[in-house]
């Protein structure tokens, strides 16, 4: 099911996605905290101190890429979870 909305997020890793994707928008409306995203093949949540991740620094957005292109080592990444690294933050995300 497609979603588009902004949500908070915190320091606990959280799904973003509903279900299986393979392109999104995400932006982090923070102005001073950054944002990890994971990747994920399923719907287990990733460790927070050792999964790899992406750092989305405030203010920036990802649109445009496939899950395929942002995490190229995982194969078959259809789930998305994002955190804030420390408090809690605004984020916009979009996807079909």
């Amino acid at each position: 099911m497609a979603k588009h909305l902004m949500t908070t997020i915190t320091a606990t890793p959280a799904e973003i996605t509903n279900a299986n994707i393979t392109t999104f928008a995400f932006q982090n409306n923070s102005v001073d905290e950054e944002v990890f995203l994971w990747g994920s093949v399923d719907s287990a949540a990733p460790d927070y101190n050792t999964a790899a991740r992406i750092s989305v620094p405030p203010g920036a957005m990802l649109a445009g890429f496939t899950l395929e292109q942002l995490f190229p080592g995982l194969a078959g990444a259809n789930r998305i979870f994002a955190a804030a690294e420390k408090r809690r933050v605004q984020i916009m995300f979009s996807h079909a």
